[in-house]
């Protein structure tokens, strides 16, 4: 079992397409949205002694690893993969890609044991693993071409959290000008996803934070610099991201009005 302070906080891609059908994000919150657990301090996790569990640490041990990776319980986390809600609920196979993508390249003597062990999975926990063999294969996420929606956002996040690899923060960043596409919804969504993400765990990753401050200082365009801006005053303690929310509510209200969506 994972002790420590923590605290449940909703990641992407179900907020915005619930956002996008007119849901109310009081209602999916807990009930449909991904729930990624992370810790109120992270750099106190350096200092846990960890004891991996099984399921109900799955989504905590995946979503801290960068800060203290373990490899030695990879075997358990891949045996608990079957029998976890992670992989069953809607888009997070995706960022099950991505983070063992990352883990497996920074593992290869270890392979030959994991693929031993994903043989003997079930055939949809199996193909998820597979992907992730093969994404690792071809240079990771980052490799996968230009692809723009909050799902792929998820699995920057979610290689990021295996790695630690800035370069996903810098492409989540990237992604912050498509908040002011009105014509393509799928960009809008993908924009507003990375503002509000990574909003939220600039919060609680100290390594983001200062990636985005260092982004802001480094923008020659003064409109990426007032995005980043925002996003680190979300980021704020006393300010709460998932008000953004109402804001990318009511553009897509407005874009729908207006039959362009």
């Amino acid at each position: 079992m994972l002790s420590g302070s923590c605290r449940l906080v909703p990641l992407l891609p179900l907020l915005f397409v619930a956002i996008a059908a007119g849901a109310d994000r009081s209602d999916l919150r807990y009930r449909d949205m991904d729930l990624m657990f992370l810790f109120d301090g992270v750099d106190a996790f350096k200092t846990l002694h960890l004891r991996f569990d099984g399921v109900e640490d799955l989504e905590l041990f995946m979503q801290t690893y960068y800060v203290n990776p373990r490899p030695d319980l990879i075997s358990s986390a891949i045996k608990s993969l079957p029998k976890s809600a992670f992989v069953k609920r809607p888009n997070n196979d995706g960022g099950a890609v991505a983070f063992f993508s990352e883990v497996f390249t920074a593992n290869s003597a270890m392979m030959p044991k994991w693929k031993r062990e994903i043989s003997k999975l079930d055939k949809t926990t199996k193909a998820i693993l597979e992907n992730a063999i093969m994404v690792s294969s071809k240079g990771g996420v980052l490799k996968l071409g230009d692809q723009h929606s909050p799902v792929m956002n998820d699995m920057y996040w979610a290689a990021f959290f295996a790695s630690g690899n800035k370069a996903y923060v810098d492409r989540l960043i990237e992604e912050f000008k498509n908040f002011d596409e009105r014509k393509d919804q799928n960009l809008f969504m993908s924009g507003g996803s990375a503002m509000w993400s990574a909003a939220s765990n600039a919060k609680r990753h100290h390594v983001v934070k200062a990636k985005l401050e260092e982004a802001k200082t480094a923008a020659e365009d003064r409109r990426m610099r007032e995005l980043i801006e925002r996003v680190l005053a979300l980021a704020r303690t006393d300010s709460n991201p998932d008000a953004f929310t109402d804001e990318l509510r009511a553009i897509i209200q407005k874009q729908h009005e207006a039959g362009v969506w």
